[in-house]
């Protein structure tokens, strides 16, 4: 039996799926540590370091809900995508089996 991973996309969604969670555990990782930094004794509570910590964490934030909040878009052209694939695909098939010597997928 052929190995088909991969035929229809599925490989390429569940990569960039993974790529998205890791950025994600990267960026919760880092709002966390400067959160910590934060109340930390070592920048006491109104100092400069403090005020551009607290400026840092929410530029981080907004800027992390902005981005995740637009993953929906990067999957909506994966779908695409694996649409025209699959179109592609088709189209080949049909020509092959129409004897017009198509060379789709063939290695």
């Amino acid at each position: 039996m052929k190995n088909k991973k991969g035929t229809y996309g599925i490989d390429v969604v569940t990569e960039v799926a993974l790529a998205l969670f890791i950025l994600l555990l990267v960026v919760v990782a880092v709002i966390v540590g400067a959160y910590a930094l934060i109340g930390s004794n070592i920048m006491p509570t109104g100092s400069a370091q403090s005020n551009l910590t607290t400026g840092m964490v929410t530029n981080l934030t907004t800027g992390a809900s902005s981005f995740f909040g637009s993953s929906s878009t990067f999957f909506g052209i994966l779908v695409v995508v694996i649409i025209m694939i699959f179109l592609g695909l088709m189209i080949g098939a049909v020509m092959l089996f129409r004897g017009q010597g198509a060379s789709v997928g063939r290695a």
